[in-house]
């Protein structure tokens, strides 16, 4: 199984930080979902584009990564590709060739809260990555994805 990083940066996706929360159901006074929480907490459907699309399969891991001005930013969420690959419209509108796959979450925390695992501790933690930026869809290592693993298994266990 293979890990892709997933860079969301609201301030510049057509996904908006509004959109994103729209897609999930927080109840009032909680900040974090998990596979334990009822599915209808988690969108129906979700998609990104991966732009090491040839190396993705359906079962292949995302983690996805809040980027840009504004905090907090850092790993919002995990979860697994339900899809192949598959190319539709450039969500940008600049025309250019673009390959989504469909997502499904694993767990979530809102990205407005201050429930992100933070880029702070992701840096020092895993240096190897640039946690600030990136492509969306940029596969990892699997030693490093299984650091980035056990980080979020024991920051979920620390928040929930």
């Amino acid at each position: 199984m293979v890990t892709f990083l997933l860079y969301w940066n609201p301030y510049f996706s057509s996904c908006k930080m509004d959109d994103f929360l729209k897609c999930f159901y927080f109840p009032e006074g909680k900040d974090v979902l998990t596979e334990e929480d009822d599915r209808d907490c988690f969108p129906e459907s979700f998609n990104w584009s991966v732009v090491e699309h040839e190396k993705a399969r359906c079962g292949d891991r995302f983690v996805f990564v809040k980027v840009g001005y504004g905090k907090p930013t850092g790993v919002v969420g995990v979860g697994h590709f339900v899809s192949e690959p598959y190319e539709a419209e450039d969500w940008s509108g600049q025309g250019r060739r673009v390959f989504y796959m469909d997502m499904e979450w694993e767990s979530v925390v809102r990205p407005d809260s201050d429930k992100v695992l933070k880029t702070e501790v992701l840096a020092e933690a895993v240096p190897e990555v640039l946690w600030t930026k990136g492509k969306a869809g940029v596969m990892v290592a699997s030693e490093v994805a299984d650091r980035i693993e056990a980080l979020w298994q024991k920051h979920l266990e620390e928040i929930k």
